[in-house]
């Protein structure tokens, strides 16, 4: 916020013959003309939101503005962390591990695209997103008690821009670049005069991974270079960075369908009681025995079950067909809005249960594993999040 700046009006007496008479005592303004009363001091949302099993992180579109916010839906709590310039598509967040500062990333091409296409699949319960025309990548950094919000430039990469990242207060971008098929037929590949290795044994196609670091200066510098693979979901990719091993959490990975709890096969008792309960498309008489892939992970959680509908491909991905078990009995969930089409990230806190579109957290549902009420649902916050906790200290 700019500072106020005080006009001083200055009064200059005309020269001439009359005798100095001494100034007039200024009148007294009246009540309405009186100073402004100073806004409050804007109170930490950590103290005014205290952390529950249930507080939440989101951004959501206010007054033109895209706002991050902390919100405990139980308990009626709620607090604005930062109000960031533009809109919400695109969001990401990278946490320092201190939980102190976060990097909110708004990636013009982080939309809202992962569903499940087959045959004998019921159609996604949420349209697809397209990215917004003409948008550019927006980065700020973000200290979370204090709301001040620092515009971080972009930093200039090899490769394409991947995520972000804290190394303990220092902030770090991840970078992949592609390699020709001249390149990977080789052996290494030459980087500033260095020949950088490549393994041919890697998962996916040969390429290059790259760290860069923020300095004091504004400017961003090349920290690590290696060699990696991309193209395939076992893919090490930027994973293969030694710096990635330790930064913070990140809503990328909070928001991955492929990453929730892994759970167990149902009991055949209990896959009997589950049958009926199946996707609304295999339950209907089909000429065929085609098989969608799909089947019934149970799990187990100090708050309550569930039942998650999945489906495989190289990792299992979670689907937004799930039934809950409360006191002993099966409550498909009805109200959810996701279908057996769409991927969703399902996550477990306490005896909550949080569920979003995969990897960009779009219209989020909060379920109390203990009654199978929801609790909360928006269907314009982005990147939501149960409110991470501190990475442990070693």
């Amino acid at each position: 916020m700019k500072p106020h700046l005080l006009l001083l009006a200055t009064l200059a007496t005309l020269p001439g013959c009359k005798k100095e008479q001494p100034p007039a005592a200024p009148a007294k303004p009246p009540p309405s003309a009186s100073a402004p009363t100073p806004a409050p001091a804007r109170k930490d949302p950590l103290t005014e939101v205290p952390k529950t099993d249930a507080t939440l992180s989101f951004l959501e579109p206010r007054e033109g503005k895209c706002q991050w916010t902390r919100e405990d839906p139980v308990a009626h709590k709620r607090a604005a962390v930062a109000s960031l310039d533009g809109d919400c598509k695109g969001a990401r967040l990278f946490w320092s591990a201190d939980l102190g500062k976060a990097l909110v990333w708004f990636d013009p091409d982080w939309v809202a695209s992962g569903a499940y296409l087959a045959p004998g699949v019921s159609p996604r319960g949420f349209p697809a997103e397209e990215p917004t025309p003409g948008a550019t990548s927006r980065l700020y950094e973000v200290t979370v008690a204090s709301g001040q919000v620092r515009p971080v430039p972009s930093p200039p990469v090899e490769g394409a821009l991947d995520s972000f990242g804290y190394k303990g207060s220092e902030l770090v971008a991840l970078s992949l670049q592609s390699l020709t098929e001249e390149q990977m037929a080789q052996d290494s590949v030459t980087v500033d005069g260095k020949a950088i290795p490549l393994n041919k044994e890697v998962e996916g196609a040969p390429a290059l991974a790259f760290a860069y670091r923020l300095g004091a200066d504004g400017k961003w510098q090349r920290v690590e270079i290696k060699a990696t693979g991309e193209g395939s979901d076992y893919a090490p990719g930027t994973r293969a960075l030694e710096i990635a091993e330790s930064l913070g959490s990140n809503s990328d990975t909070l928001l991955d369908a492929r990453m929730g709890d892994e759970g167990t096969e149902p009991t055949a008792e209990q896959a009997q009681k589950l049958q009926p309960l199946r996707p609304a498309p295999l339950l209907q008489p089909r000429e065929d025995d085609m098989d969608t892939g799909g089947e019934w992970s149970h799990v187990v959680t100090p708050g309550g079950s569930f039942y998650a509908w999945r489906v495989s491909g190289e990792f299992m991905h979670t689907t937004g067909h799930l039934v809950l078990e409360v006191g002993g009995q099966l409550k498909p969930v009805k109200d959810l809005g996701f279908t057996d089409g769409d991927f969703v990230a399902v996550r477990a806190q306490g005896p909550f249960l949080l569920v979003s579109a995969d990897s960009v957290g779009t219209h989020p549902r909060l379920y109390d594993l203990r009654t199978g009420e929801r609790v909360f649902h928006s269907d314009t916050a982005r990147v939501a999040t149960f409110w991470p906790s501190p990475a442990p200290t070693h």
